[in-house]
């Protein structure tokens, strides 16, 4: 919605969207290749944002798994589950690994992709358990799916607007980042 609401007000500056993972994108900003971008977790120094959304990470499973009717899930009691994780350019593919190191074991992924949704349809064919935001698994079929809210260590998928502070903003860059700190509660995924 916020990019429609852009587009209305401004209809003659053309958008240009770069559709990879926090990582890249946090090179982007850097490189001062891009104005904005939507990063995951901590910003580098040269960088300011504004916070957009803050969602617990959850275990996602087929529904007839034994995973049904959990509520919370501690990580370590994955650690024989196979994993469908995130390609490697992602952040989260990364804090994932990380916080399962943390508990004592290296997850078995089984497969990686940058589309949720096909990581959702593997886990629908039983191929493995992913890890994703739980305001992403609420939108799921609860009839194909289960979720569980992953406990020790908590997960949390923090994403920020960031833009580098060592560049002159543009005029449209300062128009965008309006609109969003003005609208932040249209913002879903």
């Amino acid at each position: 919605p916020l990019i429609a609401l852009f587009h209305q007000n401004y209809p003659d500056i053309q958008l240009k969207f770069l559709e990879v993972g926090a990582n890249a994108i946090e090179e982007a900003i850097a490189a001062k290749s891009i104005d904005v971008g939507i990063l995951l977790g901590n910003l580098r120094p040269s960088f300011a944002a504004i916070p957009v959304i803050d969602s617990p990470m959850c275990l996602l499973a087929k529904k007839n798994s034994h995973w049904n009717q959990k509520i919370t899930v501690n990580l370590n009691e994955l650690k024989e589950e196979k994993f469908l994780l995130y390609a490697d350019s992602f952040t989260l593919n990364k804090m994932i690994i990380q916080a399962a190191n943390s508990v004592g074991f290296e997850p078995k992924v089984v497969c990686k992709s940058s589309q949720w949704d096909f990581i959702t349809k593997m886990v629908e064919f039983n191929m493995g358990i992913a890890i994703l935001p739980k305001i992403y698994c609420d939108q799921l079929d609860p009839q194909k799916f289960c979720s569980a809210i992953l406990n020790e260590p908590k997960l949390h998928w923090t994403l920020s607007m960031a833009w580098n502070i060592t560049v002159a903003m543009s005029p449209a860059t300062k128009a965008w980042l309006n609109i969003v700190e003005m609208n932040r509660e249209k913002i879903h995924f």
